[in-house]
């Protein structure tokens, strides 16, 4: 076990870090810098500052803390309360999906099709990462809609914290928001399907409403598909992100239910990831 009391932080990062090699922590770099960084209190450029000296003892234990609680499978963004998304740190709790790298993509093919005027739905937003970040990256009006009582509360906790102007309603999918229409609609819903192999940390973890989608993972884009063309000005687009094998299948989907322009875009692991369509109207 590491003793935290007796090594400076850079010399607590390092044996971290080995540690969580040994269990195949494919993340295990920046899980311990995330760790030394929320147990310090400060970001790596002030850690890197500090003298080669044991760090204090109540720090210390903080970070044995952490460093247990990542052992035992725990994600790190549950153990700091934050996750970091398009260079900013949002709040995230047990009950909220942890945004990712992946999503990124999504929010990307989204500020390249955002005109300033354009009024723009979030649509499953969980922890708010992609209408906050939409509405800082574009200026345009954004409001949020989730599901879950206590991913509607971070979502707003997260708008104030980071000083977007954006609502956030509580409701099943597109029933907040009855009357109203967008000019686009970004949605992150859950696509993954029975069967489907999920690491054990996220499964363990992170809350099924916002990951799993019926027997095939479909469940969701079967009804925000159809639904989704009432709620789009013409000319408007369905931005939506997918899973492994999703792509064509979705294309096919949007195309049946008459959407055009049907587009897709890969990840940073060149993984098809996002699929948009545009709404020409009846």
């Amino acid at each position: 076990m590491i003793d935290f009391c007796a090594l400076s932080p850079m010399a607590a990062l390092s044996a971290m870090t080995r540690s969580f090699f040994a269990v195949d922590n494919d993340d295990a770099r920046s899980d311990s810098r995330l760790l030394l960084e929320w147990a310090l209190g400060m970001p790596m450029e002030r850690i890197l500052m500090l003298p080669n000296t044991p760090m204090d003892a109540a720090k210390a234990a903080v970070l044995k803390e952490g460093f247990l609680r990542r052992l035992d499978g725990e994600p790190t963004q549950y153990i700091t309360g934050r996750a970091y998304f398009y260079g900013r740190a949002f709040a995230v709790r047990p009950g909220v999906l942890i945004p990712r790298r992946d999503t990124e993509t999504l929010v990307s093919v989204c500020v390249d099709k955002i005109r300033p005027d354009d009024k723009v739905l979030d649509l499953c937003c969980g922890s708010g990462c992609i209408g906050i970040t939409l509405s800082l990256e574009t200026g345009a009006e954004v409001v949020m809609g989730d599901i879950s009582p206590i991913a509607a509360q971070i979502a707003r906790e997260n708008a104030a914290l980071l000083g977007a102007p954006v609502p956030v309603k509580e409701g099943d999918l597109f029933t907040p928001f009855m009357d109203e229409k967008f000019h686009i609609i970004a949605s992150n819903p859950p696509y993954i399907g029975e069967g489907e192999e999920v690491m054990a940390m996220v499964d363990g973890h992170e809350p099924h409403l916002a990951l799993y989608a019926g027997k095939d993972g479909f469940d969701c884009y079967r009804r925000i598909i159809p639904k989704a063309k009432e709620h789009l000005h013409k000319g408007g687009w369905l931005v939506m992100e997918h899973g492994m094998g999703q792509s064509e299948r979705l294309c096919v989907m949007l195309t049946e239910q008459g959407f055009t322009r049907v587009e897709t875009y890969r990840d940073m692991e060149e993984r098809l990831r996002v699929v948009a369509a545009r709404w020409e109207g009846l």
